[in-house]
């Protein structure tokens, strides 16, 4: 017999009442649009940088772009900003920022110049969904779930693909549970490379299928991939986030006669690298594309931007990833998701498709 109290459920099994919480209950096999926005005041709207987006030269007087892949977003925010649990889960994974006893000395083997995530909490939902939370502020009185993580879980050093990574790692029996939206996972800061303010505050917040701070095999390259971040095991995690009117759900589209020719690009914005152009007819796409999210304007784009694949779910067939016109650009050769400008100046580039 079950009798339900609250968000606890008791089973009466032979006289003796057995308490189970949520936290034991199987989650939702496919969690697409499960997920919570981490960070209340600071929505889609403040993403500065966009999952698979390559780290591109932004200052004009930059001269070397990067053909590296954010394997994550990052949310601007205020520093001290709660940072909240995504989903349910327990904390399997702390690294905190810079390794115990490291040294400052550049080029010595022990430096705290080991990894640039700072401080960062990766949280286990099932066996396929983890949330990382980057960048998190110097811990303080009120960050209790960091706390009970160091009286719970087990310490770790290791060196992992070069680099040396310090942390707690905890078990689903270690019972460091958090709860989506109520459990405050740490706060917003700027740590890295063993600094508390290495950057600005904001929070790189990943959704990916493993535990750990890095790829297995992939290269020493933290919050960056050399492949395209979803072959390593990452996933777009505005994908995972509850529908929201800034997170719009997926619409078929189709380039308009007037977009014909329009730039398919790699990050929501006219600096990022162009991977093709659409055409208002294109054989390698008959049934035109899905629109996965939106994004706000930007200078040349007053209709804001949508990012696309070929018509279907995520993850499309790689057959039908998208191929670069120019094969010297930086980075890999296919994409299975680009960003395309809606219109401009009173013009529509992309419409919805029948």
């Amino acid at each position: 017999m079950k009798i339900a109290i609250g968000c606890m459920i008791f089973l009466a099994i032979g006289g003796a009442m057995a308490a189970a919480t949520a936290h034991d209950a199987p989650p939702p096999k496919d969690q697409r649009g499960q997920w919570r926005w981490p960070l209340d005041n600071f929505g889609p709207g403040s993403i500065t940088q966009d999952y698979s987006e390559y780290n591109a030269c932004i200052d004009s007087g930059c001269t070397k772009r990067s053909g590296a892949h954010h394997t994550g977003i990052d949310v601007g925010a205020t520093a001290g900003t709660p940072v909240k649990a995504v989903a349910d889960g327990f904390v399997v994974n702390f690294v905190p920022n810079g390794a115990p006893g490291c040294s400052k000395t550049p080029n010595d083997p022990n430096s705290c110049r080991d990894h640039g995530d700072g401080n960062t909490i990766i949280i286990q939902h099932d066996r396929k969904h983890f949330s990382q939370y980057q960048h998190l502020r110097k811990p303080q009185s009120d960050d209790d779930l960091i706390a009970e993580v160091e009286s719970k879980c087990h310490p770790y050093d290791q060196t992992i693909n070069g680099a040396r990574v310090a942390g707690y790692a905890c078990t689903k029996k270690d019972r460091v549970f958090v709860t989506k939206g109520v459990t405050v996972v740490g706060h917003v800061g700027g740590t890295g490379f063993g600094e508390e303010e290495y950057w600005h505050p904001h929070l790189h917040f990943e959704g990916k299928n493993f535990s750990t701070l890095n790829a297995s095999g992939e290269p020493t390259k933290f919050g960056y991939s050399n492949l395209h971040p979803f072959k390593l095991g990452f996933k777009d995690p505005v994908i995972y986030v509850e529908k929201t009117a800034q997170n719009k759900p997926s619409i078929h589209v189709k380039v308009s006669t007037s977009g014909d020719g329009v730039s398919f690009r790699i990050g929501p914005n006219t600096i990022y690298d162009k991977q093709r152009v659409g055409h208002a007819t294109d054989p390698d796409f008959p049934d035109n594309f899905s629109a996965l999210a939106r994004s706000p304007a930007t200078s040349g784009c007053d209709k804001g931007w949508y990012k696309i694949i070929s018509f279907g779910s995520f993850p499309p067939p790689v057959s039908r990833y998208f191929e670069p016109e120019n094969a010297g650009r930086r980075g890999p050769g296919d994409m299975p998701d680009v960003w395309v400008c809606i219109g401009n100046a009173g013009q529509t580039w992309v419409e919805t498709a029948q």
